[in-house]
């Protein structure tokens, strides 16, 4: 009957609004539980919990795995009175000057650059942020620099987290660097092991660390040369193993 027709009607309108109604308010649960977090104020629990959804694992090694590299003997920076933020040009110098770069490579101030964003859904997290000094070839970001960090003031969670920003926002592998520019330097990178991503971190020497920093560079600047048909090649000394295998993360 014309009855009958019309509560059927009636009924799979409101079906269909039911339904609208609970996509709608799925998405705004989505949007509300997804919490953005700045990498400088990571704690060391948070970021374990991130890197356990998306598999990754820490490890720790020593700089004595670094031996065969030839180290870059140059001196430490000076820090001035000024804000750190007023010195940063200085120390894009120093870094040009003791990374002696080939051509093509390049060291830049970024402290002002903080937009950077990685989604992690598993971990319902947005991460925010940036870094101080960027190291890359063709202005390519490979490189992330804190420039004064000291070992009291070293946060290991905002390095993973970096790192994590880094990885995502360029196509080369990564690497992050918390340092004070003279005999503090702790290095982050990630390395492929049995199909497993790990975060590495070692802390080192000045001489060492410069060295580490300008053969990861090549490295990639070579890699980034081939992609887009450049035939020209760096030289680097031997890929030794601690930066075999380093690698970016997918999940």
């Amino acid at each position: 009957s014309r009855k009958h027709e019309s509560n059927d009607a009636l009924i799979g309108q409101l079906e269909l609004m039911m339904e609208k109604v609970v996509k709608m308010e799925k998405t705004v649960a989505q949007l509300k539980f997804f919490d953005k977090v700045s990498v400088s104020n990571l704690s060391e629990k948070r970021i374990g919990e991130i890197l356990n959804r998306i598999g990754v694992k820490q490890t720790t090694i020593a700089k004595e795995d670094f031996e065969k590299f030839y180290y870059i003997q140059y001196p430490s920076f000076e820090w001035g009175v000024e804000a750190e933020a007023q010195q940063m040009e200085e120390v894009v110098r120093w870094f040009n000057d003791a990374l002696k770069l080939p051509r093509g490579f390049n060291v830049w101030d970024i402290h002002t650059d903080v937009y950077h964003q990685r989604e992690i859904k598993s971990a319902n997290v947005i991460l925010t942020g940036g870094s101080e000094i960027a190291i890359g070839p063709r202005r390519t970001y490979c490189i992330w620099i804190e420039a004064r960090k000291s070992m009291a003031r070293c946060i290991k969670a905002q390095a993973i987290g970096e790192l994590l920003l880094l990885d995502n926002n360029s196509a080369l592998n990564p690497l992050v660097v918390l340092t004070d520019c003279n005999d503090f330097w702790d290095i982050f990178f990630i390395k492929k092991r049995n199909d497993e991503n790990h975060i590495v971190r070692c802390t080192m020497d000045r001489s060492l660390a410069l060295a580490v920093i300008k053969q990861f560079v090549i490295e990639e600047g070579n890699r980034l040369g081939k992609w887009i048909g450049d035939k020209t090649i760096c030289v680097s000394g031997d890929v030794i193993e601690p930066l075999r295998r380093k690698a970016k993360i997918f999940y």
